[in-house]
């Protein structure tokens, strides 16, 4: 148990910044696509950050009594998710 706790306090912050980062990246491509642009406006980022944030909190809440493998898969879904949304957007 001591291991698991060792564990969630080294990788836990960066697993956060991961989603983070990867739901941003998501949400700007998801944008450029809704909108038809190659363009990035200040207002397209900051859409994105906020939703990025707010869906990171989000999963952090959600998962927060979960053991630490619940958030491990969690992020290897967004990774995935985000990964096949640019291979896709890419064939386009």
């Amino acid at each position: 148990m001591a291991q698991t706790q060792q564990r969630e306090q080294k990788w836990g912050f960066w697993l956060y910044m991961l989603n983070f980062f990867t739901l941003d990246s998501l949400g700007r491509l998801l944008i450029r696509k809704a909108l038809h642009t190659d363009e990035i406006q200040f207002t397209h980022h900051l859409l994105s950050f906020g939703i990025a944030l707010t869906l990171t909190i989000g999963i952090s809440y959600a998962l927060r009594s979960r053991p630490w493998k619940y958030s491990v898969w969690a992020t290897v879904a967004i990774v995935g998710g985000w990964l096949i949304a640019n291979i896709l957007f890419a064939v386009n």
